[in-house]
């Protein structure tokens, strides 16, 4: 089976495994009630696409581009999104589950109340982002972009440093210890 956006209902109650299709084009198309399980969707387009109760689990999704994508009841679960373009992107109930999103881009992205469980956030952009209510704990954050538009999100502990540091970049606060 594979992927086509032709199809003017989309994709529908479809069960794709092991899947190879990298660099699709599915910009604009609708996907309802289907699961992605050990999927190769590298580069795949899903700019301004509508996605409603689907599930990737243990997916390539590398560079993939959801500029622009509405998601309700999504879950991506251990999947590589490394890269991944999320701007401008809206969502609800949206999960991210130990998921590398490392470079990955949410600039301007409407995801209240998204769950990034013990992903790796590394230098991601959130500049400009909607994410109240979202929760990162037990997520690597180091070196994020765009901390200060943050508002409202949970972090542990654990997570404080690299949020400061990333909030010091973001409102040029330099720390220096020589007083020359």
């Amino acid at each position: 089976m594979s992927l086509d956006a032709t199809d003017p209902d989309g994709l529908v109650d479809a069960t794709f495994e092991g899947l190879r299709q990298a660099a699709a084009d599915l910009d604009g198309a609708t996907i309802l009630d289907c699961a992605f399980t050990d999927c190769d969707l590298n580069a795949v387009q899903l700019r301004d696409a509508r996605l409603e109760r689907v599930q990737f689990t243990r997916c390539r999704l590398t560079g993939a581009a959801f500029s622009g994508a509405r998601f309700r009841d999504v879950t991506f679960a251990d999947c590589k999104l490394d890269d991944a373009n999320f701007r401008m992107a809206v969502g609800e109930t949206v999960v991210f589950e130990d998921c590398v999103l490392t470079n990955a881009d949410l600039y301007a992205a409407s995801m209240p109340e998204t769950a990034f469980r013990r992903c790796d956030l590394t230098a991601v952009e959130f500049s400009k982002s909607k994410l109240a209510g979202s929760d990162f704990r037990g997520s690597r954050i180091d070196a994020l972009r765009g901390g200060v538009d943050l508002l409202g999100v949970t972090i542990d502990s654990a997570q404080m440093i690299p949020m400061a540091l990333s909030l010091f970049a973001a409102l040029g606060i330099n720390v220096e210890d020589d007083d020359r």
